[in-house]
């Protein structure tokens, strides 16, 4: 019976002992599973905070494209006013020049001018001169 009751005891241990590792098994289960838990939500976290810095990053991608574009217009603009200003700049050189050549023709067609009435007023006093000799030369024969 001494044995039966050591048996019993032992059996009495063994089952307390199960129990306890049993217990600690949930236990170190219960923990598992919630580092589980703050991993999962630790990981969700991170996802989102990878979709915010990607959504960061396109915004960030956009403005610099957008910047770009500006730019690239901004260039375009500054060559079309450079091209437009020397468009300018050579329809203002051809315009002086024709007005240049315009005034040295009028200014030879006013000399020649001046001198054809130069030549008329002295061909007209010439022609006088030679009417009033004749002139004088009849009345003094008449």
């Amino acid at each position: 019976a001494e044995t039966a009751c050591i048996e019993a005891e032992a059996r009495k241990a063994s089952a307390d002992d199960l129990l306890r590792q049993a217990a600690g098994r949930d236990l170190d289960a219960a923990a598992k599973e919630a580092e589980v838990e703050l991993l999962e939500s630790d990981l969700q976290a991170q996802e989102l905070r990878i979709k915010e810095l990607q959504a960061q990053l396109k915004r960030g991608n956009y403005r610099v494209e957008r910047a770009k574009e500006m730019q690239a217009a901004e260039d375009r603009r500054k060559a079309a006013d450079h091209a437009m200003q020397r468009q300018a700049t050579k329809l203002q050189r051809a315009w002086r020049t024709k007005r240049e050549d315009a005034q040295k023709r009028d200014r030879a067609a006013l000399q020649i001018q001046f001198q054809a009435r130069r030549w008329n007023r002295r061909r007209q006093g010439a022609a006088r001169t030679i009417q009033q000799f004749w002139q004088n030369t009849n009345r003094m024969a008449g």
